[in-house]
């Protein structure tokens, strides 16, 4: 008995996480540095820097997907920047 889903399903969208998740399977594979920010300690808040980078690019670029490539190379691009200060 061969198993198929229903057409109404053909309607449904990849998620944003399984979006994010093969973007940054992809940059990985080109050899780009990706920071994984999923996962967090809820017991303080990350560093002032890491909040303004992320505050910034947020809204530079708050268009939604359509900008994915754009937000995600200045966010690595400034917490590089942010890096180079903090050493």
């Amino acid at each position: 008995m061969e198993l198929r889903f229903a057409k109404r399903m053909e309607s449904f969208q990849p998620g944003i996480f399984n979006v994010l998740n093969d973007k940054k399977n992809e940059m990985i594979r080109q050899g780009r540095q990706v920071y994984n920010l999923s996962v967090g300690t809820p017991d303080f808040l990350p560093d002032a820097n890491v909040m303004r980078v992320m505050r910034d690019a947020c809204e530079k670029y708050a268009s939604g997907l359509s900008s994915l490539d754009g937000f995600l190379a200045e966010l690595s691009t400034k917490m590089r920047m942010v890096e180079a200060e903090n050493l």
